[in-house]
């Protein structure tokens, strides 16, 4: 451990935990998403070939600025008479029959991964604590 006079300079403990937890925050983000788009329904509609894989193709993690936040999402806005959020509308409704994927395809893989995204974030954050000196 780094010590100066007087104590113990704990800012590069600090300083290793955050990049190291900001890090794997995006990493895991990624992971949920890439597992998600297994569950995303895919419009298999002939009329709206053009329309197939839009949903999957839309999904992404935005990181906050200062990088202590992820937002995982899909978004397709349509508009036909108005606009609306496609995502949205297959996301919430479970009334939609699709012969691939499902309803709550984010929230049922956020749900499941949780406790492993959890603890591979923490894992991280040990790690490099373990390193700094």
């Amino acid at each position: 451990m780094a010590k100066r006079p007087g104590g113990w300079d704990v800012s590069r403990y600090i300083a290793s935990a955050e990049q190291a937890g900001k890090w794997a925050l995006k990493r895991e983000a990624d992971r949920v998403l890439e597992a998600s788009r297994n569950l995303v329904p895919l419009n298999k509609d002939p009329d709206m070939e053009w329309h197939k894989g839009t949903l999957q193709r839309s999904g992404e993690t935005i990181v906050a600025e200062d990088a202590m936040s992820v937002t995982i999402k899909y978004s397709v806005l349509e508009s036909r008479n108005d606009f609306y959020d496609y995502a949205l509308i297959q996301h919430e409704n479970t009334e939609y029959s699709h012969e691939t994927g499902q309803p709550f395809y984010l929230k049922e893989t956020v749900d499941d991964m949780e406790a492993d995204v959890v603890s591979r974030i923490g894992a991280a954050i040990a790690d490099s604590l373990r390193r700094t000196r």
